[in-house]
C-alpha cells in the first residue's frame, strides 16, 4: 500500500498494487487472502483495530511488514509492537538495516506473523546469492535481526 504509483519492474501476477488509503482497501479484501502485506510507509494508524484488519486478510502463516523510522524511534517501534500483539499475531520481529539516505542513515521495519514462528533464513540461498553485490553479504542478513540491547530491554 503505497501513496503514489509503486513501479513495477515486472508484471507479476502473484503480486497486487494497491494505491490509496490502507482502510479502504481492507475493507474491501477477502479474509484470509494473502501470504505477504508490505506496507512501505510509517504510519500514524498504530492500533490494534487496524492490525487486527490485516491479521485477518492474511492466510495462516502470512507475515506482515510494516516500515517504521529508525531504532531510534523507541516509541513508534514499541506502539507498534504492542498494537500488532495485541491485534492478535502470534510473534513479531524488529528487522534494522542502514540507509545512508535516511535521515538517522538507519532504517528499521516490524514484522508480524499471524501463526507460528517466523522460520530461519534460507541460509545457502543468501550465502549463495547468484547476484553481485557491494554490501549484503551473510553476516549483514544475519546481523539484520539481532536487536541491540536496549531495544530487547524495551520490548521486554
Amino acid at each position: 500500500i503505497t501513496p503514489a504509483q509503486p513501479a513495477r519492474s515486472s508484471e507479476d501476477t502473484r503480486l497486487t498494487f494497491f494505491v490509496g488509503q490502507s482502510f479502504d482497501w481492507l475493507k474491501k479484501v477477502m479474509p484470509e487472502s494473502f501470504d505477504v502485506i508490505i506496507i512501505p510507509e510509517t504510519t500514524s494508524e498504530i492500533t490494534p483495530g487496524i492490525y487486527q484488519q490485516y491479521l485477518n486478510a492474511l492466510r495462516h502463516g502470512g507475515i506482515l511488514i510494516q516500515q517504521s523510522d529508525s531504532l531510534y524511534n523507541l516509541p513508534q517501534l514499541k506502539a507498534t509492537h504492542q498494537a500488532m500483539q495485541s491485534a492478535g499475531f502470534h510473534e513479531t520481529q524488529i528487522l534494522h538495516y542502514p540507509q545512508p539516505s535516511f535521515p538517522s542513515g538507519w532504517r528499521a521495519a516490524m514484522m508480524a506473523i499471524k501463526h507460528g514462528v517466523f522460520p530461519h533464513a534460507r541460509e545457502k540461498d543468501v550465502f549463495n546469492k547468484n547476484f553481485p553485490t557491494r554490501y549484503y553479504n551473510f553476516d549483514v542478513h544475519k546481523a539484520a535481526f539481532v536487536l541491540p540491547e536496549f531495544m530487547r530491554e524495551e520490548l521486554a
